[in-house]
């Protein structure tokens, strides 16, 4: 029984993570892309910006032009990330929470990949001239669900003690 409710927790929250990472790219694409003539909404002043750009690399601009490489592990993450789903103890609702945002996201961009060959990008955070490289939903939902879940491993997963 807490299986199945894990498991569409799980399929929830990459449902969810997809569904925004791609309605938000569509309205930055139509909104802000270049056809519209409008740039950047600044959202927190200088401090937080809606700017549109591509990014042919990974996450915050890493590794630019390596959009077939990431492509990739894109598409080798995916089943990974369904095999953890499975696999991962303990089965709390916090792992299912940060896998389905893995997942999520990776599938996110991994659309993005497959349909344009780019990533659409539109969070624009820093001062001034020292920005933060641009991203979107499913960069952050990947990189809050690496974080939290390594965290909750790291510190807070209950200790299996050994057998000799």
């Amino acid at each position: 029984m807490a299986r199945g409710w894990l498991d569409r927790l799980f399929l929830g929250t990459a449902g969810a993570v997809y569904l925004t990472d791609q309605i938000t790219k569509e309205w930055a694409t139509r909104t802000l892309g270049s056809a519209s003539g409008r740039q950047s909404i600044e959202i927190l002043g200088d401090g937080l910006r809606l700017s549109y750009t591509t990014n042919t690399g990974a996450a915050f601009g890493f590794l630019p032009s390596g959009s077939v490489l990431f492509t990739v592990i894109a598409v080798v993450a995916v089943p990974v990330i369904w095999y953890f789903n499975r696999t991962i103890h303990p089965r709390t609702a916090l792992t299912r929470i940060c896998l389905g945002g893995l997942m999520g996201g990776a599938l996110g961009n991994l659309t993005d990949r497959l349909r344009h060959g780019y990533v659409v990008d539109f969070i624009d955070a820093g001062v001034g001239t020292l920005r933060w490289p641009a991203f979107n939903v499913a960069d952050s939902a990947f990189v809050v669900g690496v974080i939290a879940l390594s965290l909750y491993m790291l510190f807070f997963e209950p200790r299996r003690t050994r057998t000799a």
